[in-house]
């Protein structure tokens, strides 16, 4: 069959448009999501074997190398992963398989797999042997105890651990010296510090009751340029914050803060700053000198005197701001 009367098949299943792309008669990418859709998932809706005979026409288009089969609730995917030796990027997020499908090992060009919300509670040894890939999304299996598996992949340069909790960073992922984003939830034990990801850019590590300040070597991150802090319980921040001078996004939101460093004032490149929900009863005077700065966030802290006004062009929400409803306690 070729790759046409595939794709034609499948619309006559989807029964609405889907994304794909060609490359003369193959098809090279697959698309079974779509934005405007309410849960995203173009095949979610149709019953078991209606989703098996779609995945079986997938599995004919041997020249793919996207593939995005996000929140479809698929549950088992069968062997159809196995023809597509060529797949480059390959997204089967929100589908619940319980576990990751053995097919995967023979993808030897994978990039990129995201496998977030999907009930796992281990990771296959054979991870380790895809070394091309590059990103792996993890997040929101809650089971999942150990990422060992990942102990070889040292060329990763985007790691997504959001909602897994691993409480410490394993040491082997200090050897990961590409890493781009790090995503972390509750982790609040750091081995060693994070002067090792000298090319990080964005960093995550929220939900952290047991952090209250931040992991060693934070501000040594020379190229970080965002990071979410949020839900944690830090109650003071390092005197060489101003030293991340790269840095435009920091989400600090639900800490336990009562004052900034003067340093803090160095962050030239700061646009977006939520300080909201911490312990604040002064106005920190180091954000008057924030020349880039054009969001803040201050609702929710015990601030008393006069609120002093910012550049031009600085949006200051000092009231909760995600909701006309009045809220209470």
């Amino acid at each position: 069959m070729l790759d046409t009367e595939s794709i034609e098949s499948i619309g006559r299943l989807v029964r609405r448009p889907f994304r794909h792309r060609m490359e003369g008669d193959r098809c090279v990418e697959l698309d079974l999501t779509s934005e405007f859709d309410p849960y995203q998932g173009l095949i979610r809706h149709l019953d078991p074997q209606e989703k098996q005979a779609v995945l079986t026409l997938v599995g004919r288009l041997e020249g793919l190398r996207v593939l995005n089969l996000r929140r479809n609730l698929l549950g088992d995917i069968g062997p159809m992963l196995g023809r597509l030796r060529e797949l480059e990027h390959l997204n089967l997020g929100s589908n619940y398989l319980g576990k990751m499908p053995d097919e995967i090992q023979g993808l030897n060009r994978l990039r990129s797999l995201q496998m977030g919300n999907n009930d796992l509670t281990q990771l296959p040894s054979f991870l380790g042997g895809l070394g091309s890939l590059e990103s792996i999304a993890l997040h929101k299996n809650l089971g999942l105890k150990s990422i060992d598996a990942l102990e070889d992949l040292k060329g990763l340069r985007n790691l997504n651990l959001y909602f897994v909790n691993l409480r410490q960073l394993p040491r082997f992922v200090y050897a990961m010296k590409e890493l781009r984003t790090l995503t972390l939830w509750n982790v609040r034990q750091f081995p060693e510090s994070l002067e090792a990801f000298e090319f990080l850019e964005f960093f995550t590590d929220c939900g952290t009751p047991g952090l209250r300040e931040l992991p060693p070597g934070f501000t040594r991150l020379r190229k970080l340029r965002m990071a979410r802090l949020f839900q944690n319980r830090i109650e003071v921040l390092p005197d060489d914050i101003g030293d991340l001078a790269a840095l435009e996004q920091l989400s600090l939101y639900q800490n336990h803060l009562r004052s900034l460093p003067d340093s803090f004032g160095r962050l030239a490149k700061l646009e977006k700053l939520n300080l909201g929900w911490n312990r604040l009863e002064a106005f920190p005077p180091c954000l008057a000198r924030l020349a880039g700065l054009r969001w803040l966030g201050m609702f929710e802290n015990p601030l008393s005197g006069d609120r002093p006004s910012l550049r031009d062009g600085t949006r200051v929400d000092w009231e909760w701001p995600f909701s006309s409803q009045e809220r209470t306690s």
